[in-house]
Order: C-alpha cells, then sequence, then structure tokens
C-alpha cells in the first residue's frame, strides 16, 4: 500500500464522521437549544408570519412563498421536488378544504422547510466526496471547509424568544 492509501483509510473515515457528528450536535441544538440556532429562529418567526397571513385572510402570500419554496427545492434536491409538490397541490386546492387554521399551515410550511434543509445538505456531503475524487488533501481541505460554512449558516446568537412571540 502507497502512503496515499493509507491517507484515504484514516482521512476519509474521519472526515464522513465529523459531518455526521457535527450534524448530531446540530440536531442537539435544535431540539434543547433552539434559540442558539437559525433553524430555531426560522420556525419562531414562521409561526408568527403564517398566523398573520392565515388570520388576515392574504392566502395569495402564502401560496407565492411555498412556490418559491417548491422552485428552490426543486433545483438544491429531488427528493425535495415530491414533498413539496404534494405541499402546493394542497395549498392551491383550498377551496375544497375546510378554513385553514394558522397552526395546520405552520405543520405544512415546516415540513417543507425540513425537507428543503435535507435537501440542501445533500449537496454539502456531496462536495468533500467530489473533492474525494482528488485525494485525501483536498477531501479533508473540504470538509473542513463545508463543516466551518454549516457553523456559520446554521448557528446565531442566543435571541430573546419573548421578543419575537411578543
Amino acid at each position: 500500500m502507497t502512503n496515499s492509501d493509507y491517507l484515504d483509510l484514516i482521512i476519509a473515515p474521519s472526515c464522513y464522521i465529523a459531518l455526521i457528528i457535527y450534524h448530531i450536535t446540530l440536531l442537539y441544538a435544535c431540539i434543547y437549544h433552539p434559540q442558539r440556532t437559525v433553524i430555531g429562529l426560522n420556525r419562531s418567526i414562521r409561526y408568527k408570519w403564517i398566523t398573520s397571513i392565515v388570520t388576515q385572510k392574504r392566502d395569495i402570500l402564502g401560496v407565492q412563498t411555498l412556490r418559491n419554496m417548491i422552485m428552490i427545492s426543486s433545483f438544491y434536491a429531488s427528493t425535495s421536488i415530491i414533498i413539496a409538490s404534494a405541499i402546493a397541490a394542497l395549498a392551491t386546492s383550498t377551496e375544497r378544504l375546510a378554513p385553514l387554521s394558522p397552526d395546520y399551515v405552520y405543520k405544512i410550511f415546516q415540513k417543507a422547510s425540513n425537507y428543503h434543509s435535507i435537501g440542501n445538505r445533500g449537496y454539502y456531503f456531496a462536495f468533500p466526496t467530489l473533492a474525494w475524487l482528488f485525494g485525501p488533501i483536498p477531501l479533508l481541505c473540504a470538509t473542513t471547509l463545508v463543516v466551518c460554512a454549516l457553523f456559520c449558516l446554521d448557528y446565531t446568537n442566543e435571541i430573546n424568544y419573548e421578543e419575537l412571540n411578543g
């Protein structure tokens, strides 16, 4: 075995374990300390926004926003397309349904946002894999870059949730 083979045996599993550990710590933070993550902040703001959209009967704004989420999802990940299309079909057929509660609409948007995030993360995992084609050192560099970028995108300063919900 060459030195490059040994580097592959050490660096490749280490990089993917680092990505997995990062996402486990992010999941923990989202569950137990949502105020520290952008995901938690988005959930709180999204709930207030959807409540105002539904109670003020501004349905077209909600449908347009949902359409935009579908377009982004189709660009980022093919798995998001199926879920977002089902959500769009439900959102455009509201005249056949009973009046929608803000909580129900919030759950629909939350599912779309979660699948969109999962699709994005598929691309983030693909970047180090592509770099691995060029060797173990580019894999290590790409993994470090992805983890740092994800940290900047996922975490935020603590925010007073009472101000958002008040």
